[in-house]
């Protein structure tokens, strides 16, 4: 699967499928994105709603498939994510599809050394 948020908004650095159903993801985001230019100007904060479609993404990279988000449950925006700041972060997601094209996902987006926690997610995608 392409990766389809606004051209260069982030690069997959590294994508580690360890297991079935969870992935390591390191990303590298782009600060000079035009998007900053108006979220906000000179204090650039990744949208909320990036970060899901980030996780969108990262989730169709893992199973090769497209998908479509249904529901969306504990988001949480815990810390800002400023790419001039954090330009390198972690991706943990990890998945459950069954039979019927029902996928749970979560997804953490934080800091590559454990460390500040930028966003979770719970929610539902179907194939």
């Amino acid at each position: 699967m392409q990766q389809r948020l606004l051209h260069d908004f982030y690069q997959v650095e590294e994508f580690l499928h360890a297991v079935a159903g969870a992935c390591q993801v390191t990303l590298s985001m782009n600060p000079e994105h035009p998007i900053f230019e108006g979220h906000f100007p000179g204090f650039p904060v990744v949208p909320g709603v990036c970060m899901i479609q980030i996780t969108k993404e990262l989730l169709e990279q893992a199973i090769g498939r497209e998908t479509r988000l249904v529901t969306a449950r504990n988001l949480k925006f815990l810390t800002i994510l400023n790419p001039n700041e954090n330009k390198i972060i972690h991706s943990e997601l990890s998945y459950d599809m069954e039979e019927s094209g029902r996928i749970s996902v979560e997804n953490c987006l934080r800091l590559p050394d454990g460390g500040t926690v930028f966003f979770k997610m719970k929610g539902t995608f179907y194939l």
